[in-house]
């Protein structure tokens, strides 16, 4: 007798005056499902996960059961991936499932959260040449990721352990370049795919971002 979702947990049965038909083995096998949801939404497919005593004494990760090339996009209660699952003090990397329930996951391309850097450099008529007799010139670095839709608490970059989370679209204002001629640091505008922080416009980028 496998539990599913809605159906009780006591499972009854008749009991014959024949005798030998009164010999009864019972094997009670709860599972859960993982819907894993992808492609926005266009793919589904159901894991049917034993409740085994490992799963009861060490807990369940889903983030390990993303389909290979895919990324976790986050765990949630319907089929639409809206309405996100509440862990209450446990998370998706370590929880108790609930025999019966399913766990839909929103699983991401690896094409997207991914960190990219687009530079934008002009030749300087004022700088020395580098060794290969170059004068090109960074004017604007921008630390760039594209994502598949607006449903994240956050998103941002860690940089040398800190994070930045997004603000509007926006992580942050400034980074610093230098020069070719390795006199001079100047400050230049960047930011995420959205909106920079100066110059109030988008930048240009090889992939769409939202």
């Amino acid at each position: 007798y496998k539990l599913a979702n809605g159906t009780p947990e006591l499972k009854a049965i008749t009991v014959g005056t024949v005798s030998a038909a009164n010999e009864f083995t019972f094997y009670y096998i709860g599972y859960f499902n993982v819907v894993h949801v992808k492609d926005g939404g266009t793919k589904k497919n159901t894991t049917e996960v034993d409740y085994t005593q490992s799963v009861i004494d060490n807990g369940y990760n889903l983030t390990e059961a993303v389909t290979p090339g895919y990324l976790y996009g986050g765990t949630f209660d319907d089929e639409k991936c809206e309405t996100v699952h509440n862990f209450g003090q446990e998370n998706a990397i370590n929880f108790t499932p609930v025999k019966g329930k399913t766990y839909y996951i929103w699983e991401v391309s690896q094409n997207y959260l991914k960190p990219r850097a687009y530079v934008v450099s002009r030749h300087d008529p004022n700088a020395a040449p580098d060794a290969n007799g170059s004068t090109v010139n960074v004017v604007g670095l921008y630390l760039t990721s594209s994502v598949d839709r607006n449903m994240y608490s956050e998103v941002g970059f860690t940089v040398d352990g800190t994070n930045f989370a997004s603000d509007g679209g926006k992580v942050y204002d400034k980074v610093q370049a230098v020069y070719t001629d390795n006199k001079e640091v100047r400050k230049k505008c960047m930011s995420t795919p959205l909106v920079c922080g100066r110059c109030k416009k988008k930048p240009i980028l090889p992939t769409a971002a939202m």
